[in-house]
């Protein structure tokens, strides 16, 4: 929501100093489609800047979105798209749509998945115990913890064609 715009900025830095971006070439946008936390709607809360509106319906909410990523895609086809912060009711469906029409990406979801991936891997090796062989455990569910798991399920199974998807899954746990 408008209440996280730095963090878009602060990746958008670190594009910009780590990676070589043109800072002339990059541009956080905020989609504000209202909000459900009920204090923020009262119309004096002076220190929200959000829109003080219920948030869209989903009949509402992925149009609007469709139109934005349609219209930025027509505009700027070679532009990457960092979905961040999107809500877990929305992300993986938001994703699994335009993964393959989009240069997009969640960082929540790929880009801590892959990180964390890495980590595991590494850990794995040094602790001697195969990949299938380990388990995990979650401190909350959300959007980033889902990627973190999908990533490693995904290495579990290429480490041993033998684990099947639901083996894999359930070496997880989240609380």
């Amino acid at each position: 929501g408008a209440g996280g715009l730095g963090i878009p900025i602060g990746k958008l830095q670190l594009y910009v100093a780590a990676a070589g971006f043109d800072p002339q070439s990059v541009l956080p946008v905020i989609l504000d489609t209202g909000t459900k936390t009920s204090h923020y709607l009262a119309k004096n809360s002076e220190y929200y800047v959000g829109i003080k509106e219920p948030r869209l319906s989903d009949d509402e909410y992925y149009p609007f979105v469709d139109e934005f990523l349609m219209a930025v895609k027509d505009k700027w086809p070679r532009a990457l798209l960092q979905f961040e912060d999107f809500s877990n009711d929305h992300c993986f469906e938001l994703l699994g749509k335009y993964a393959n029409r989009l240069r997009c990406f969640n960082d929540d979801i790929q880009g801590t998945g892959a990180v964390i991936a890495a980590g595991f891997i590494n850990a794995a090796k040094l602790s001697g115990i195969s990949y299938a062989d380990q388990r995990v455990v979650f401190l909350g569910a959300g959007s980033a913890g889902i990627g973190v798991a999908d990533q490693i399920v995904e290495v579990m199974m290429a480490s041993d064609p033998s684990i099947t998807l639901e083996q894999a899954r359930k070496r997880f746990y989240f609380v």
